[in-house]
């Protein structure tokens, strides 16, 4: 939207071809619209005390920033103008900003009037005015246009910022016979630098670079530094007779030459050439040096036109009168990378570097507004900034722990209770650095001492060495032993019997059981006849006896005499034996 005291304003902002003496009061806010602001006024009291005032209803359909062009009714008072910016909702006034300021003649200066909702219900002192610092003195700096109204947060300026010169240049015109003109640069569209990134205001303006010299163009660079760049227009050293004047080296130091010529004198007092006939013996027409081209449509556009003074001379009663006019010409530029719109910048992200450094960069995505083929396009650029990092306590390293220590500071043999440590190794940034810390950690632990000892043992005498058997060498013996032996995290007593190995010498040859075994005497036999009483019998006998720890037996057989009775067995017919001889049978009595 923009705002204007008449018709004739907003022309003047849109672009303008000629010097142009005029204030664009650019205002923004941090309101929500409608929300927070539905109406917006802008009042402006002139040196004379009159005041005009521009209201207009806000329904939020408004692209922000508001403009308002004041154009001056005489250039014999620019100032002190007093502008206000008053925000009302629902009829009453939230913020007010108020600024004093002075226009320059032939230039078009920015004033920034922000209504911030931190100062809303903010009072200042007389004389002051609440803006982003706070309550600052009304008389505010201004800014050169630069052909697009900057946005809240954004740089106003300058207009100049290492790119080519802005559209309209130095006032090539005529000579009109009074002071030379002031040679400041005019309200053309934005030269092609980059805009300055955001800040609290230019370092320097193009009124504040101005050397006073016209044959040098005053830029301030985006750095906030002036420069003076030699130029080679027109320019007037003030003496008439060295012809039409040129720059040339930061100087006006280019003469044409003695305009006069057939017959005439140069009249250096009276500005003229003196003596003429007619017209013919005047000197012979004479064009300046072209100005700067301008007067472009837009800032990408690359038709434009320039112009320079041509002067000519006419006999009047002896005199050659010269008479000025201004001739014309098409001119092109090239304005790819010309800025033609203001650059929107996202925020910031996060403070990024590198371990516990405490700087690192930001980045954010920028979009300008940049001419190409003649036309206003977007491009995007990420833009770094440094920063500061808060790194204290951050981890830098990888943290270790050695192994827990035993479990020890038991009390007693028996207690079951304790502690064990370790150390923990831990990396953080401090000031800037990483630091290492090694810190003891300890915790509970516990033990089983039930069976444990803790105490003496006593045992009494062993007991003689028992074998298996008569023939083993080996055997064991016994004892019995008292323990102290924790029990339930306790030392008690605890009794239980010891045994231990023993041996004896070789028992090779012993008897051992069952000593000698006989089997049952056999029958009684070998007898000599069928009545012979005596006879032998026999059995075998095994002895056991201890080889090599083991009992063996050895057998062998016996043999003893029997006998028999044979009384009354027959040996033979009718024979029968007695006493152990075969005789004749006797008939029992």
């Amino acid at each position: 939207m923009r705002l204007g005291l008449a018709a004739t304003f907003l022309a003047s902002l849109l672009g303008c071809t000629q010097s142009v003496t005029q204030l664009i009061v650019v205002v923004d806010t941090d309101y929500a619209i409608p929300a927070g602001l539905d109406e917006l006024s802008v009042a402006v009291r002139t040196p004379e005390g009159t005041r005009s005032t521009e209201t207009e209803p806000l329904d939020g359909s408004e692209s922000l920033p508001f403009t308002l062009a004041v154009v001056p009714e005489s250039l014999d008072r620019l100032g002190p103008l007093e502008v206000e910016a008053i925000g009302s909702l629902d009829g009453t006034e939230l913020v007010r900003r108020r600024a004093r300021v002075t226009l320059v003649r032939g230039e078009t200066l920015t004033l920034l009037l922000h209504l911030l909702r931190a100062c809303e219900d903010v009072s200042c002192p007389e004389g002051e005015s609440c803006g982003p610092e706070g309550c600052r003195p009304i008389d505010a700096p201004v800014y050169p246009w630069g052909g697009v109204p900057p946005r809240l947060g954004e740089d106003a300026g300058p207009a100049f910022d290492g790119g080519p010169l802005d559209a309209s240049g130095r006032d090539s015109g005529p000579f009109d016979g009074g002071p030379r003109d002031a040679g400041l640069l005019e309200a053309g569209p934005a030269d092609a630098g980059a805009l300055d990134a955001p800040d609290a205001g230019p370092g320097c303006t193009v009124l504040g670079c101005d050397d006073g010299n016209v044959c040098t163009t005053d830029v301030c660079a985006v750095d906030g530094t002036c420069t003076h760049v030699d130029n080679a227009v027109a320019c007037d050293d003030g003496a008439f007779c060295n012809g039409l004047d040129t720059c040339r080296d930061g100087a006006c130091s280019v003469h044409a030459g003695n305009p006069c010529g057939g017959g005439t004198t140069c009249d250096e007092a009276s500005g003229a050439c003196r003596g003429c006939v007619d017209d013919s013996t005047c000197p012979a027409a004479m064009s300046g040096a072209w100005g700067e081209c301008g007067g472009f449509a837009d800032a990408c556009a690359a038709r434009g036109t320039e112009s320079r003074m041509v002067r000519t001379f006419s006999c009047v009663s002896g005199v050659c009168v010269a008479s000025d006019a201004t001739e014309e010409r098409a001119c092109t530029r090239s304005t790819d990378g010309f800025v033609c719109g203001a650059s929107t910048c996202g925020l910031f992200g996060a403070c990024a570097g590198t371990g516990c450094e405490l700087t690192g960069t930001q980045s954010r995505t920028c979009t300008d507004r940049v001419c190409e083929a003649e036309a206003c396009r977007s491009v995007s650029r990420t833009e770094t900034a440094g920063c500061a990092r808060d790194t204290e306590g951050d981890a830098c390293g990888s943290n270790s722990c050695t192994t827990w220590s035993a479990c020890a500071g038991f009390v007693g043999a028996c207690g079951t209770t304790g502690t064990q440590s370790r150390t923990c190794t831990t990396y953080a940034c401090a000031g800037g650095a990483c630091s290492m810390t090694s810190t003891p950690e300890s915790r509970a632990c516990s033990r089983i001492t039930d069976g444990a000892s803790c105490g003496a043992t006593v045992c009494g005498a062993f007991t003689a060495c028992a074998f298996a058997d008569e023939c083993t060498t080996t055997g064991t013996q016994s004892r019995t032993c008292t323990d102290a032996v924790c029990a339930r995290g306790a030392c008690g007593l605890s009794t239980r019997t010891e045994t231990a190995a023993c041996s004896r010498a070789s028992t090779d040859g012993l008897s051992c059981r069952p000593g000698t075994v006989c089997d049952l005497w056999g029958l009684c036999s070998g007898f000599s006849t069928t009545c012979d009483e005596s006879g032998t019998q026999t059995r075998r006998c095994t002895t056991y006896t201890c080889s090599a720890g083991r009992c063996g037996g050895a057998s062998l057989t016996e043999s003893q005499a029997c006998t028999r009775d044979t009384d009354g067995d027959t040996c033979g017919t009718g024979r029968c034996c007695t006493a152990g001889s075969c005789g004749l049978c006797v008939a029992p009595l």
